[in-house]
């Protein structure tokens, strides 16, 4: 019985360290992309002393420039598109 116990704890052991050495493997080859882009700041149509800054990390993640030159905001649902105006004061799109 303890030698039934001995190897289920080992085999166990091995079923760890082999799935955390897929899961660092995985981890290393998965691409990170910084959630801002100068590039796509400016041609959403903001200035570029805007880009630079961050006065619009008070207004959350997902601000967008709209039309009339009011901030919006990208909400899921509208395929990256900029919700402006009186879309915003819906309650159901918040």
């Amino acid at each position: 019985m303890k030698t039934s116990v001995f190897f289920s704890t080992v085999i166990i052991f091995l079923v760890i360290i082999i799935t955390s050495l897929f899961a660092r493997n995985y981890r290393d080859q998965v691409e990170r992309k910084e959630g801002f882009s100068y590039t796509d700041c400016r041609n959403k149509g903001f200035t570029s002393e805007f880009c630079v800054q961050t006065p619009i990390a008070t207004s959350g993640v997902g601000t967008c420039l709209c039309d009339d030159g009011t901030i919006g905001l990208q909400l899921p649902g509208f395929g990256g598109d900029c919700v402006c105006g009186m879309a915003l004061g819906n309650p159901l799109y918040r």
